[in-house]
């Protein structure tokens, strides 16, 4: 129940609108991370490669087919675990020279680049991907310089790899700071709500504490207690205006019934007065038990005369104001109906 009422709070949406707006960001900033670094590295390799395939092509120039014959297996000789692959070959495409065996079967794309697939020897046969540059040289023959691309594809997968982690971690921090965040507030909005509860039970002294922060719930909880205040003071008030308006009718009120009872026993019992005398007699019987019970109405409200209270059987209370409405409700044309499955008692003050 408790965590439902978490996951319902509006503190807790926004969170979550926060987290999906705070991860959108981290995505956006580590995807153009990943694009610059992959961009800047495949940028680098087809530079090397172009600067290698202009070092060559000079040579070419200079010393002929066995001048860069030379070249290439020095460089060969000097650096066997070079990440540069290379390959001359006759005009049938038979090698002359390179560490690869024969020349790759793909279809260069539309800006002269081969992307190609290579087993080397050194790690087993194992397949890897390259990139390379193919030229024709005078006689025909055929020269591809490329690079071994494997660190660019390991580095690829490590920047995605950082990326899906730094993504998790962002919406594993984010929804920790938002549960963490909504159960702040939804603790300062429970303490509100507990407080209005008992003032709605009747509790009008009590007030909404305050964190002592400045923050804006202590700025809500000083006005609403404010307010508090107001209605109190307006409720006792009141309850003062009406104390004193039972006190001071219920005085003439007894002495017009005492009169009227002395005046019921000095008429005589076949006086037609009587009747009317003890209507009057009864009427002001009722008024005064009236104000008597917006007295204990007030005492009761103030928090006092709780100790005189009495089992009061609600169904029996029910039933009986049902009867005392009945013929009136009748006169109107109404249905009065009652129902009570079973007795309900409480304690209380059954006028």
């Amino acid at each position: 129940m408790k965590h439902s009422k978490l996951l319902s709070s509006s503190t807790f949406r926004l969170a979550l609108i926060y987290m999906v707006l705070f991860a959108s960001s981290v995505m956006v900033l580590l995807g153009f991370l990943y694009w610059s670094t992959v961009a800047y590295m495949s940028n680098q390799t087809d530079a090397t490669i172009a600067a290698e395939v202009t070092g060559l092509a000079e040579q070419y120039r200079q010393r002929r087919l066995d001048g860069l014959i030379a070249v290439i297996r020095k460089r060969l000789e000097l650096d066997p675990d070079s990440s540069l692959v290379y390959l001359l070959t006759t005009p049938d495409y038979k090698p002359l020279i390179g560490n690869l065996s024969t020349w790759p079967g793909t279809t260069p794309t539309s800006d002269g680049w081969l992307n190609f697939q290579f087993k080397d020897s050194r790690a087993g046969g194992r397949l890897f991907h390259a990139r390379a540059r193919q030229f024709t040289l005078k006689g025909d023959f055929h020269l591809l310089v490329g690079r071994d691309i494997r660190e660019l594809e390991a580095t690829q997968q490590l920047i995605i790899q950082a990326l899906l982690w730094g993504l998790a971690i962002t919406l594993g921090l984010a929804l920790v700071g938002g549960i963490a965040m909504s159960r702040s507030m939804l603790r300062r909005i429970e303490l509100i709500n507990h407080t209005s509860r008992e003032i709605i039970a009747g509790d009008l002294s009590r007030r909404i504490p305050m964190s002592g922060r400045s923050d804006d719930f202590d700025q809500l909880a000083a006005n609403l207690n404010t307010m508090l205040d107001e209605i109190e003071r307006l409720m006792d008030g009141i309850r003062h205006v009406s104390d004193s308006i039972a006190h001071d009718l219920r005085t003439p009120l007894t002495r017009l019934r005492n009169r009227l009872e002395q005046l019921h026993t000095d008429l005589d019992t076949n006086s037609p007065q009587l009747e009317q005398v003890e209507r009057s007699i009864a009427d002001a019987d009722q008024l005064l038990s009236t104000f008597a019970a917006l007295l204990r109405i007030a005492r009761i409200e103030s928090g006092g005369h709780k100790a005189n209270f009495i089992s009061v059987d609600l169904t029996q209370l029910v039933q009986d104001a049902s009867e005392l409405y009945e013929a009136l409700a009748q006169d109107k044309q109404i249905t009065l109906s009652t129902k009570a499955d079973a007795s309900v008692c409480m304690e209380g003050d059954r006028d």
